[in-house]
């Protein structure tokens, strides 16, 4: 598993995009990340929620409301993505672009804790699978620059077809996607992002 070398302060809107898969899960609480408390709550993980199967749940201390995403495995090779909107006070998560829904999001995470890939907040339950790329932004992205990022996700590992034919990147090529907004949107908005795609973790 991974977690950062120092805190990784998240900020009250912020983004996660993850191209992952799931080979078997055991515990319910193996997480695909959290943001630990190394320095207390509030903090959070997505796991399992289930001994057998990947539900996608957000369990937290001080953050939100605890909500199970998926009612069926997923456990695909897919995108997950996972919004924190502090202006609407909620989380929403897509898979492949498709919206699971949404749970009240009230609290930022301490900002000196950590992150960890792949491991839960106790870094006890280890999810067995890989990670293709992670990308965290500190902000709340807007439908269109999710939609970007999809694209450029999917089209970047071969998931296109992943993606519904309604989806306006989904016949484009990874050259005509244009990935970050416009130049009118100020890059610091941007900044503090990470993106684990050199190294394929598993």
């Amino acid at each position: 598993y991974f977690e950062s070398a120092s805190s990784y302060p998240t900020g009250n809107d912020f983004s996660f995009f993850l191209v992952a898969g799931i080979d078997t899960i055991t515990n319910a609480y193996q997480a695909m990340f959290s943001i630990r408390p190394a320095a207390g709550n509030p903090s959070f993980q997505i796991d399992a929620a289930s001994d057998s199967s990947f539900l996608v749940r957000f369990l937290n201390d001080d953050v939100g409301t605890n909500k199970d995403f998926s009612s069926t495995p997923v456990h695909g090779t897919s995108i997950y993505e996972f919004i924190f909107d502090d202006t609407e006070n909620e989380l929403e998560v897509y898979v492949d672009g498709n919206s699971l829904g949404t749970t009240s999001y009230s609290t930022a995470p301490n900002p000196q804790n950590t992150l960890t890939l792949f491991a839960n907040r106790g870094r006890g339950s280890f999810v067995d699978g890989f990670v293709a790329e992670m990308i965290g932004i500190q902000k709340t992205v807007s439908s269109t620059e999710r939609k970007r990022i999809e694209g450029y996700l999917a089209h970047k590992w071969g998931l296109s077809d992943s993606l519904s034919s309604t989806h306006p990147l989904t016949y484009l090529s990874i050259g005509e996607i244009e990935f970050f907004p416009p130049a009118r949107v100020q890059p610091a908005e941007f900044n503090n992002s990470m993106d684990f795609s050199e190294d394929f973790i598993e």
